[in-house]
């Protein structure tokens, strides 16, 4: 019963993304259309939503189909799983979030507009290819460029 209710929602959702996407396609070619024939506009909105739903139907299915087997995987695997490291692990993700939440207090006191530009001159990845005024690696030009 869940599987059908699931495969009846990526029917829909599908469905109404690829009207969606035609529908934006055809909004696109708008300009296109109108130079060459005034009267194609109507039929041209209503038949690319429905290629876009049809495409829509025929993806479905397949992600549908794709979306249960990594589900099955994953509950195959916690299953699998032994308890003490599923808790173990469970309780190390609270602590990890304990410890960002309290040094992010202090962090938060730091006027980072001033701090962080003059960082990233020496640090961010832009210094490694353009260098910086201010002392960043500078990148040498090969001879003859």
């Amino acid at each position: 019963m869940v599987v059908f209710v699931f495969e009846i929602l990526f029917y829909v959702i599908f469905i109404s993304l690829g009207i969606l996407a035609g529908y934006a396609t055809a909004k696109e070619t708008d300009e296109f259309l109108k130079i060459l024939n005034p009267g194609a506009r109507l039929s041209s909105i209503v038949s690319m939503a429905l290629i876009g739903g049809l495409i829509g139907a025929w993806i479905a299915p397949r992600f549908s189909k794709l979306f249960f087997m990594v589900a099955n995987w994953l509950i195959g695997s916690v299953r699998k799983t032994p308890r003490h490291q599923f808790i173990s692990g469970a309780v190390g993700f609270i602590i990890g979030l304990l410890i960002a939440t309290l040094l992010d207090i202090p962090l938060l006191s730091i006027p980072f507009s001033t701090l962080i530009p003059n960082v990233g001159q020496f640090v961010g990845p832009h210094s490694l290819f353009h260098g910086s005024e201010s002392g960043g690696r500078r990148r040498h030009k090969a001879p003859g460029h």
